[in-house]
């Protein structure tokens, strides 16, 4: 939480220096990210280790010992390709080298920080999208996925939609600027720098499941 706390004071000393924003107070912060990298969170909510980067290509053993029944409807069932990058198989990777992952959560970088400024721990659609373990015809955890990890339902924290509202910052030591701004979880990071980027024109509609590459434009012509 240090780190947390340090950066918000980092980001209010850079404001204090233009003048338009001297005094003011930030009323909502959006968190994005991506979804693969995260942290195995025990029952008090604390990182049980260092998240494995996205492109860490440890797992490899895993991913090649998958039962053939779970990697013959994977992609299907979860959107995204079978490999090292996908959460499942950082997950695998663990428990084979003694990490005991029942009884515990599991939370995406971004859902991460919005848990540590307000004290709710959610899973963002968007971006348990991306970690191999939610099937995406029914919106849940993947029953066969779970019981190959070991893990029941609980795993996964209560999905929502991105953008919903978590609660407000809690008393965790930001500075004045940032307390009592309301936070949520932004969704996938792609997308979301596209759009607060104005990259994007008003016919565009973008897709952030699965893969989160989807990107659907339609045309007409004359």
């Amino acid at each position: 939480m240090s780190t947390v706390i340090q950066l918000f004071t980092e980001i209010t000393d850079h404001l204090s220096t233009l003048s338009e924003y001297a005094g003011k107070r930030v009323l909502s912060i959006a968190i994005s990210g991506m979804g693969e990298t995260g942290f195995v969170l025990d029952s008090a909510g604390d990182p049980l280790l260092q998240g494995i980067a996205w492109f860490d290509p440890r797992g490899a053993a895993e991913v090649a010992a998958l039962p053939e029944a779970i990697r013959a409807e994977f992609a299907g069932r979860t959107g995204v390709p079978w490999g090292v990058q996908v959460t499942a198989a950082k997950l695998l990777f663990l428990a084979n080298r003694g990490l005991e992952l029942q009884g515990t959560r599991w939370a995406s970088l971004p859902e991460y920080l919005a848990f540590a400024l307000t004290g709710r721990l959610v899973s963002d659609v968007s971006l348990s999208a991306r970690t191999g373990l939610i099937d995406q015809d029914t919106g849940r955890p993947w029953p066969a996925m779970l019981d190959h990890l070991g893990v029941d339902e609980s795993f996964v924290p209560e999905i929502v939609a991105a953008g919903t509202p978590l609660g407000t910052t809690a008393e965790v030591g930001l500075p004045w600027g940032f307390q009592a701004a309301t936070v949520c979880v932004a969704g996938h990071d792609h997308l979301v720098s596209a759009v607060s980027g104005s990259l994007t024109s008003g016919d565009g509609y973008h897709v952030s499941l699965g893969t989160a590459e989807v990107l659907l434009r339609s045309s007409t012509s004359l």
